[in-house]
């Protein structure tokens, strides 16, 4: 009979020093359906996850993946230099259910020039290959400028992955472009379709490097509500102030309601409103319920699937 155990997921760099803010999660053993997650902390000298899991007699299969900006994580069950992708749970444990993953850490480059992001990044082909001679096109949306002394004048930047699907330009903090990236297909008649070229809107972040692919393609990373909870007491009113920031590095404005839905799970608990700035609370009956947000644009797919960092805020009415 199944019964719940501790298994823990110590995770190092190559050098054996530990990585915190790990973002490990388990799955069933097919690997589809997301059972519990938890990140990575410093414990002792060493940068552990803690999950509870079912384990039997025979064990129980899980699917383990791990993710984190700037760590890469592959390869298999048992090499202890190599990420798990399974493991198995025993209930009572023959030995401690306890598992070694290693990541390949590795630095992004940086500008030298501090008016300049450096912006670098992969590509891949939809079998997940590399894909060379990507040919990319940006266009400036600012004005001809003058910088240090020096006219800023061209407004066409083309370039295209080396043989690794690899690119790696600098273009100026702040900076508003227009990427211009080949590859969707639109239907010019009922005869077939053909490949065109589709804008993105670039906004290249105040620091001196950043992920080229998510400058193209930027989701909702995170919402700081500035709290984990909240309580308060029936037809009492609690504001929360989110800051919400973006995969590109950008700090979105107000509560950035183009992009994230707030919501509470139980509506006879607690009610919600928003402003542009703000999210209100308001009790309605005692008891306990959660704070989330979610990303209202779902055309960009991210893989492993993350939910936004900093919720859901529980709320207690009482």
């Amino acid at each position: 009979m199944s019964s719940p155990e501790t298994v823990k997921i110590y995770v190092t760099d190559e050098n054996g020093d530990p990585i915190t803010g790990v973002l490990v999660r388990a799955y069933d053993a097919a690997g589809a359906t997301l059972i519990t997650q938890q990140v990575t902390s410093l414990v002792g000298g060493e940068a552990v996850a803690e999950l509870t899991l079912d384990g039997d007699n025979p064990a129980i299969s899980y699917t383990i993946r791990m993710s984190k900006n700037g760590v890469a994580f592959d390869g298999s069950l048992g090499d202890s230099s190599k990420s798990p992708q399974l493991i198995t749970v025993q209930s009572p444990p023959v030995q401690a259910n306890a598992f070694l993953v290693v990541g390949e850490t590795f630095s992004r480059p940086v500008a030298t020039d501090p008016r300049l992001c450096r912006c670098s990044g992969f590509f891949l082909d939809i079998s997940g290959r590399p894909l060379p001679n990507l040919q990319l096109t940006l266009v400036n949306e600012f004005s001809p400028s003058v910088v240090d002394g020096r006219a800023v004048m061209s407004s066409e930047l083309r370039f295209s992955t080396d043989k690794e699907g690899y690119v790696e330009l600098d273009l100026y903090r702040n900076g508003i472009y227009v990427a211009w990236v080949p590859g969707v297909e639109a239907r010019e008649d009922t005869e077939g379709t053909t490949a065109i070229a589709f804008p993105r809107r670039v906004i290249v972040p105040d620091q001196n490097s950043a992920n080229l692919p998510d400058l193209l393609f930027p989701v909702v990373q995170a919402v700081d509500f500035g709290v984990a909870s909240i309580s308060v007491a029936p037809l009492e009113q609690a504001t929360l102030t989110p800051e919400v920031t973006a995969s590109d590095g950008r700090v979105l404005i107000g509560a950035a309601l183009e992009d994230v839905i707030y919501s509470v799970d139980d509506l006879s608990i607690a009610g919600i409103s928003t402003s542009a700035t703000k999210v209100y609370i308001v009790g309605v009956t005692s008891g306990t319920t959660q704070l989330r947000a979610v990303r209202k644009d779902l055309s960009v797919v991210k893989i492993p699937a993350q939910p936004i960092a900093g919720q859901p805020v529980t709320i207690t009415v009482s």
